[in-house]
């Protein structure tokens, strides 16, 4: 079995590569990660995957771990994206998690949301 999923992410890894490049190409400064949330949620959607968008409501700040970095920051129209996979019951489960959304860019930095190539390595803002 390990070598079918080391086939299997190897198969997938030139694919996975391109769908990268181009979430890192849009635009995502923070407060505005709708549009590389919603690109996310139709490739995943098209993988055949369950993918759906979960408003992220004013009520967080409720949340004892809520950062109140930016205490007037709005959260509406910002969403998390829910992605499931359902198994056949009784195995564990696997959650990851992470962000879409970047500090803007100086003024000047026209090329931020080009991703380029450096060998195996990819920069993006």
């Amino acid at each position: 079995m390990e070598h079918d999923v080391a086939r299997a992410v190897s198969q997938a890894a030139p694919s996975a590569k391109e769908l990268l490049i181009e979430a890192l190409a849009i635009p995502s400064v923070s407060g505005n990660e709708a549009p590389v949330t919603q690109f996310l949620r139709e490739q995943f959607r098209s993988l055949g995957l369950d993918a759906s968008l979960v408003p992220v409501g004013e009520d967080i700040r409720n949340d004892p771990d809520y950062t109140h970095m930016y205490p007037d920051r709005s959260f509406e129209g910002r969403s998390n994206l829910l992605i499931e996979r359902k198994g056949t019951g009784g195995g564990r489960s696997v959650i990851l998690q992470t962000h879409v959304d970047v500090v803007a860019p100086d003024t000047g930095w026209d090329d931020a949301f080009v991703p380029r190539e450096d060998g195996d390595v990819i920069h993006a803002r």
